[in-house]
């Protein structure tokens, strides 16, 4: 089956009756988007009123490791955005389960956050200062 888009896959891994050959396909598909408007459409999902929706989409981000880090912690820092309860709780399911061990690591206080009191206001200071972080690293 040919995917037309992220959403499109997406749907087929959350219908349990659609074949697993299929949902396999589909969780290939997603697993091996680089380019970082896809990326950035799967870290959307992690708002999406559909469970199942953001469930496989925090699935495939955590898989994806560091590449997903950057557009989640943006996302993060939204004030619009980070509000909203569904969001920070993919956004936690990305972190803890990322197949990055150093992401894992250096997101703790991140997911502490998350989790807090004052969930909105601490998880956008703490996604600023991981932003500003990675990005003196990368300088290095």
């Amino acid at each position: 089956m040919k995917f037309q888009s992220v959403h499109q896959a997406l749907r087929t891994l959350e219908n349990l009756a659609i074949s697993a050959a299929q949902r396999d396909e589909a969780a290939q598909y997603l697993y091996n988007l680089d380019d970082a408007h896809d990326v950035d459409t799967l870290v959307e999902e992690l708002d999406n009123p559909d469970f199942g929706m953001r469930w496989e989409a925090a699935n495939v981000l955590a898989k994806k490791g560091k590449r997903a880090f950057g557009p989640l912690l943006l996302l993060l820092t939204d004030p619009q955005r980070v509000s909203n309860g569904r969001l920070r709780e993919g956004a936690y399911h990305v972190l803890h389960y990322n197949a990055d061990s150093f992401v894992r690591t250096l997101a703790q206080p991140l997911m502490m956050a998350i989790k807090g009191p004052a969930a909105d206001i601490e998880t956008m200071r703490e996604a600023n200062r991981l932003l500003i972080k990675i990005n003196n690293l990368k300088q290095e």
